[in-house]
């Protein structure tokens, strides 16, 4: 994934320079940029066609303090562009002003989180998801070496089905490094990735199955903010319509 962070003013105590020390996310405001780009194919009884999806997304962070343990996040969509190799561009003004809130522990776990408030248009479903555990988790004491999993998983609406994407994630801190001045926390992170969903379109029921492997990095300064973060994704899924049990293959590379 990669979240270029554009603009920080957040209160923050400086970190320990060097070695193993405590972590958690300091309060404050950013602003990031999200890109996504997705491109891939679908074949079916011998034809073969391109998809792809092109989105970028500028958005403003707010973390504060709501409790001792309990910090509160809310992320708004200032300005938003999507094209679709379907359809082309898309209109993104209902993306505009979108807020997701979530309440998270010091050192990210999510808590709860508010829907999408997205109006229903597959296109931003993709660039929504982007949204979600938006601050990676990271364990409590923190140090060069060390490792830690996860699992994660989201729904989401498309082709007429609810599909469902489960991440198992294993993270590694590699690196003690600085970032514009910044002491930081180089993290390397591996996926593996399962897709599943069912539903009706095209008149017919739908069942979709696929799975999937990624990797990138994330950069967290020790003083406790976010600074960028990149994922790179390749899916393969099988598509089964209808009873006649028509299969359609498909492939896709995603890149945040």
């Amino acid at each position: 994934m990669r979240r270029a962070l554009l603009i920080a003013a957040l209160c923050t105590a400086p970190g320990a320079s060097v070695g193993a020390q405590d972590f958690a996310y300091a309060a404050g405001t950013a602003r990031y940029r999200i890109d996504f780009k997705s491109t891939g194919t679908s074949e079916t009884k011998g034809l073969r066609r391109h998809v792809g999806l092109d989105a970028v997304q500028h958005i403003t962070a707010t973390l504060s303090e709501r409790t001792k343990d309990t910090l509160a996040l809310s992320l708004t969509i200032d300005s938003a562009k999507v094209i679709s190799s379907a359809t082309g561009d898309v209109d993104t003004r209902p993306m505009l002003g979108v807020c997701v809130r979530e309440l998270l522990s010091p050192t990210g776990r999510v808590y709860s989180s508010e829907p999408l408030g997205f109006p229903a248009h597959e296109a931003f479903a993709a660039a929504g998801t982007a949204l979600l555990r938006f601050f990676p988790e990271l364990p409590a004491r923190v140090g060069v070496g060390v490792t830690w999993q996860d699992t994660t998983a989201d729904s989401v609406a498309q082709m007429g089905m609810l599909i469902r994407r489960t991440l198992k994630n294993v993270f590694k801190i590699l690196a003690d490094t600085v970032v514009a001045s910044d002491s930081a926390w180089l993290v390397e992170r591996h996926a593996q990735t399962t897709l599943s969903g069912a539903g009706t379109g095209m008149g017919s029921s739908l069942v979709l199955q696929g799975s999937g492997k990624g990797s990138g990095t994330i950069l967290v300064s020790k003083s406790g903010r976010f600074l960028s973060s990149e994922f790179t994704e390749e899916l393969t899924s099988k598509l089964t319509i209808g009873s006649s049990g028509q299969e359609v293959a498909g492939s896709q590379r995603q890149r945040t």
